[in-house]
């Protein structure tokens, strides 16, 4: 009882003195700080249970919105703390002044929290990466991350700019000709800007995709917005600005769904054709089961006669585009075609010469039109 007197009395004391109006700004920090360390803890709570629930919500924005939120409350404590000084409010240009600089940080905060938004990984669980097809794209995201971060800061410093009585009208005009002057003095590299955003919206090809642009053939090992690097097979780095990808003719050898393969043999027309019939089917029976191969892409043929020699052709489509795996598959068929022939008996066309031997003359040699080796002797006539 003698206690609560006493506490009773001190308030009294220092109510009388003024003192009480000097405590009552940290108390309103204070309590400004503790608020906001509820929110927080709240604020936490909820993502945990929105990503729980498998929202994005709970990945993206509330950890975007985290670290400004505890600034959001330790501003706002000082602004309040300051506002219920005594003595403030008397001063007008005072109240204006920390009033535009609480106002500038708030959009600070604002931008904040859009710029942790922006992030790539952020974006490649938005909405707008949904409806662009751009999930995975991870040429497009760092791009588009980066282009809408500089806009939200423009756009931040527009607004403060504004806030502080600063001619935006102006400001904007200048940047106006400048831009046209920039424009002029660099069309290039400008055309080499738009050129990659044709890329990046119209997604030709992505980072590691194997392709054949301006007569530059390779990986494509990153894209921006002025140019595509390209690892040729020599291991050279190659830098194509975006302009002449643009306006060349793009081949994506990775967006093959099958790989084509052209076998010819030339065969001794010696053979029966009984026996080319014969060993053709079965070359094609084992091309069509092959487990690498489309079998309903397969064909084989005879195509051509040619003197000596026969033309056998075979023609299929693999499964795989992997190049080390096509290259196992294309050798695995060939070996076996040739013991398919030699099964049968089917002989393959032996390249021959026929020479001509003239007493007195060089010898003359010329390419066969029978295929079997001749020789002649032409004796001169006697005197």
């Amino acid at each position: 009882m003698m206690i609560w007197q006493d506490v009773t009395t001190l308030a009294g004391n220092l109510a009388r003195l003024g003192v009480v109006r000097y405590l009552v700004p940290p108390i309103v920090f204070l309590a400004v700080l503790a608020g906001g360390w509820i929110v927080s803890r709240v604020w936490k709570a909820l993502g945990r249970k929105l990503d729980g629930a498998g929202i994005a919500w709970g990945r993206t924005v509330v950890p975007a919105c985290l670290r400004p939120l505890h600034v959001f409350f330790l501003i706002t404590g000082l602004y309040a703390a300051l506002s219920l000084f005594p003595g403030f409010a008397q001063h007008a240009a005072f109240v204006t002044f920390f009033t535009k600089i609480y106002r500038s940080l708030m959009i600070v905060l604002v931008a904040w929290v859009f710029w942790n938004l922006e992030s790539a990984p952020n974006l490649e669980q938005s909405a707008l990466a949904k409806q662009m097809d751009i999930q995975s794209n991870q040429a497009v995201l760092p791009i588009l991350s980066k282009a809408l971060r500089f806009i939200t800061v423009a756009l931040a410093v527009l607004i403060i700019a504004q806030e502080w009585n600063f001619s935006i009208s102006g400001l904007l005009a200048g940047l106006g000709l400048g831009g046209l002057a920039l424009s002029l003095a660099a069309k290039d590299m400008l055309a080499s800007i738009f050129g990659g955003l044709i890329i990046l919206l119209d997604k030709p090809f992505k980072i590691g995709d194997w392709i054949e642009a301006a007569s530059i053939e390779g990986t494509v090992e990153d894209i921006t917005f002025r140019s595509v690097k390209i690892r040729t097979f020599t291991q050279a780095l190659v830098t194509v600005p975006n302009a002449n990808v643009v306006d060349s003719a793009v081949t994506n050898w990775s967006r093959m769904g099958k790989r084509r393969v052209v076998l010819k043999l030339e065969l001794s027309v010696q053979t029966p054709p009984a026996v080319l019939r014969t060993a053709k089917s079965a070359v094609l029976h084992f091309v069509k089961g092959h487990k690498g191969v489309h079998p309903e892409t397969a064909t084989a043929s005879f195509d051509d006669l040619s003197g000596a020699r026969l033309l056998f052709t075979v023609i299929y489509y693999t499964r795989t585009t992997k190049w080390e795996t096509f290259l196992n598959i294309r050798e695995d068929i060939l070996l076996n075609t040739m013991q398919l022939l030699e099964k049968h008996r089917v002989a393959l066309a032996v390249p021959a010469q026929e020479v001509r031997l003239v007493c007195g003359q060089e010898p003359l040699a010329q390419e066969p039109e029978t295929g079997v080796v001749k020789k002649s002797l032409d004796k001169p006539a006697q005197p």
